[in-house]
């Protein structure tokens, strides 16, 4: 059985909504790498949940998050 490493595909305000975080915070860290990167879907941004869920998890822990 393949497991989807992705999740769902969560837009800008649901991710705002599940971060406590506004756009500004995410673009900017994102830029620098300390967020989960946009991904396009046709016209469309959007992003891991995953991805969102594990910088959650590191950010509750006092940890730098990676994409790796």
């Amino acid at each position: 059985m393949q497991t989807n490493h992705l999740g769902e595909f969560w837009r800008l305000n649901r991710v705002e909504q599940e971060c406590g975080v506004r756009k500004s915070f995410i673009y900017q860290h994102e830029k620098v790498g300390a967020f989960p990167r946009r991904i396009k879907v046709g016209r469309a941004a959007v992003w891991s949940s995953a991805q969102v869920e594990d910088w959650k998890r590191a950010q509750a822990a006092g940890k730098e998050w990676s994409a790796n």
